[in-house]
């Protein structure tokens, strides 16, 4: 069922700001969400656990607490957001009609939602 719960807020999110690939996983590294063009989907695993990882060192390198990147390339923007428990990797295409501190403040909203599902 808490499965379920986060799952939904995610696609939401997904669909709302038109994602193209985004990474939910715990501090520990463990994923809790995959989702790439268009579809949720089952990485290669070694593929998986080294997205985890460098995300998860980036996350590292911040401060504590409730934190955040961005970075922007010809292509896209990426962004990161983590908080003490989970981190939170999306990349999006630049003609994304959102801001970036909107995109930014729903997703650590988003964080503090998967977390009060997960801690019922």
């Amino acid at each position: 069922m808490i499965a379920v719960q986060i799952k939904n807020a995610v696609d939401a999110f997904i669909h709302k700001y038109k994602i193209k690939e985004a990474l939910i996983a715990t501090s520990e590294g463990i994923p809790v969400y995959y989702y790439k063009n268009g579809r949720r989907t089952s990485e290669d695993p070694y593929v998986l656990s080294a997205k985890i990882s460098s995300v998860l060192e980036m996350a590292r390198s911040m401060s504590r607490g409730l934190k955040h990147v961005l970075v922007n390339d010809r292509y896209g923007r990426a962004f990161l957001v983590a908080n003490d428990e989970y981190v939170f990797h999306m990349y999006l295409s630049n003609n994304s009609e959102y801001k970036d501190s909107t995109i930014i403040s729903n997703a650590k909203r988003l964080l503090t939602n998967i977390k009060k599902i997960a801690n019922s």
